[in-house]
């Protein structure tokens, strides 16, 4: 299928144009910290959108770090490891560009996931529900990750990414596990990121060539497997991983 016909699988809200617009920040005046006043432009070609990866510090010495791979009937589908660590925020910032997926790492040790659409605003799913928040007031902690490159998935066009994401702000009844199958979804508009009870259907799909996906995850503690365990949602595989770190890595 084209992105067209699967972009309209799952509905969005508005399609007034200026909903694909991208919010570029210009200074009004000149100031003398340059970090303040950056231009975001957003990129348009998957190149442009995987290549850039940030490496810099580490994580604090309370906090342990794992790596994953995710396979989906054999095939990798996701992959973390250890060049991607959480940076603070404002340095990072200074390489992100709108339709950046972008994993914050909070007070609690758990991780959060959220969409960068320009001008220092994210759009992230909190408690069920697709909200907009300015970095300065996103919950609990100043360190994060860019994280194009962890889904293997194709990415579409940044613009389409951002109106994907700014048309479901406001939207309580969410058909998203985590802020990670939102980020995703507004990434790919691929339904396996969705809730399995509430996916919207191929229906020009011909039911006996879709097999089933079986999600295998992989977490290593170092160079050791720490666990090994079979899903068969991606939602369902997130939710676990995430719990595992956040129980484990303490």
């Amino acid at each position: 299928m084209g992105n067209t016909k699967s972009y309209n699988q799952v509905p969005t809200s508005g399609n007034d144009p200026e909903d694909l617009t991208v919010d570029k920040y210009e200074p009004t005046e000149k100031s003398e910290d340059n970090d303040d006043h950056l231009m975001f432009v957003f990129h348009t070609t998957d190149g442009d959108s995987t290549e850039r990866v940030v490496h810099d510090e580490v994580l604090p010495e309370n906090q342990k770090f794992f790596t994953y791979t995710v396979t989906a009937n054999g095939k990798l589908f996701a992959e973390r490891d250890r060049n991607i660590q959480p940076i603070e925020i404002d340095d990072l910032l200074k390489h992100l560009r709108p339709g950046d997926a972008v994993e914050f790492l909070r007070d609690d040790l758990t991780f959060h996931w959220a969409m960068f659409v320009g001008n220092r605003m994210f759009v992230h799913l909190e408690n069920e529900q697709v909200i907009s928040h300015c970095v300065d007031d996103i919950k609990g902690g100043r360190r994060a990750r860019m994280v194009n490159n962890v889904y293997k998935a194709r990415c579409l066009p940044s613009v389409q990414c951002i109106h994907n994401a700014k048309a479901q702000i406001g939207r309580k009844d969410s058909i998203w596990k985590n802020s990670e199958c939102f980020v995703m979804w507004c990434r790919t508009n691929q339904s396996e990121f969705a809730v399995d009870d509430m996916r919207v259907k191929d229906l020009d799909a011909t039911p006996s060539k879709n097999l089933p996906k079986i999600y295998v995850l992989e977490i290593y503690d170092s160079d050791e497997v720490a666990e090994v365990k079979k899903f068969s949602s991606i939602s369902e595989l997130t939710d676990f991983r995430q719990n595992f770190e956040k129980m484990e890595g303490r």
